[in-house]
């Protein structure tokens, strides 16, 4: 789970890099740094909520 959660949020953080302020990019890095203290792979609770919407129509 946390391969997936680390790889996820690197993802995430790449994305957003022009729409964060300027001290957030410190603290992702600090969670996707495995050899930080409080990264991400080094937790033991991390969960993975996702959701998908399906539109399914017909013509009248």
């Amino acid at each position: 789970m946390n391969a997936y959660a680390q790889g996820f949020l690197a993802k995430l953080r790449s994305h957003a890099t022009d729409a964060l302020d300027a001290d957030n990019p410190a603290a992702w890095d600090a969670l996707l740094d495995e050899t930080q203290p409080h990264a991400v792979a080094h937790r033991d609770d991390p969960r993975v909520h996702t959701t998908r919407t399906t539109w399914i129509a017909r013509r009248p």
